[in-house]
């Protein structure tokens, strides 16, 4: 209703005024973020700290403006930004999903027969997704099979979402599709070149 239309806009603002601001001040922060010295780490770190508290205060979600900071940042030094980061990023994704982990809760999860079905029918749908790209942009499903086995795994950042907008339930359950998706998706990486040559052989032998 009325609520989802005021964050909508007010996050469309929010976007647009952090992407001005970095535009306008795209030569400074070229300079700053250049230096080889601890201040870019300061300002990227003061720089989430006040997008936070300001998310806080207008009621938009972190994790969005966040994202758009970066994606601001992006048009600036991202090399040198990245290089700066990036060891941080390591522990604190790390921190991340464990906190999201502990805040799991698997007791409220369906029956292990439904959790497999749905792990199988997650996989399966990668895999039919992945044949139709491969036979549309490739012309072949052996490239379609080489996509599904580097994608049947569900992305890790869906407990993340799962945990911070859905019941116990749904955290509990996606939770759960995640760590077997997963773990097919490890199987399919390893025997995923093995799997391309029977995609290859199945391909030759139609007429």
């Amino acid at each position: 209703g009325r609520e989802a239309v005021t964050l909508i806009a007010t996050s469309g603002a929010a976007v647009a005024v952090c992407f001005l601001v970095v535009h306008a001040l795209q030569d400074p922060l070229k300079a700053l973020l250049s230096r080889e010295d601890e201040i870019p780490i300061v300002f990227a770190f003061s720089s989430v700290v006040v997008l936070a508290c300001i998310g806080e205060v207008a009621g938009i979600p972190e994790t969005l403006l966040a994202i758009v900071l970066g994606s601001a940042l992006s048009q600036t030094v991202p090399d040198i930004l990245e290089a700066h980061i990036r060891p941080f990023r390591d522990v604190f994704l790390i921190l991340v999903f464990v906190f999201f982990g502990v805040t799991v809760d698997f007791t409220g999860t369906p029956p292990l027969p439904a959790l497999a079905a749905l792990a199988m029918l997650a996989v399966a749908s990668k895999l039919i997704s992945g044949v139709l790209i491969g036979k549309a942009i490739h012309g072949t499903p052996r490239a379609g099979v080489e996509i599904w086995s580097h994608t049947a795994a569900r992305g890790e950042f869906s407990i993340a979402l799962a945990a911070l907008f859905g019941s116990a339930v749904v955290s509990g359950t996606v939770a759960a599709l995640v760590l077997a998706t997963s773990i097919a998706g490890a199987f399919l990486g390893k025997y995923g070149s093995r799997l391309l040559r029977v995609a290859g052989r199945h391909a030759l032998q139609r007429p």
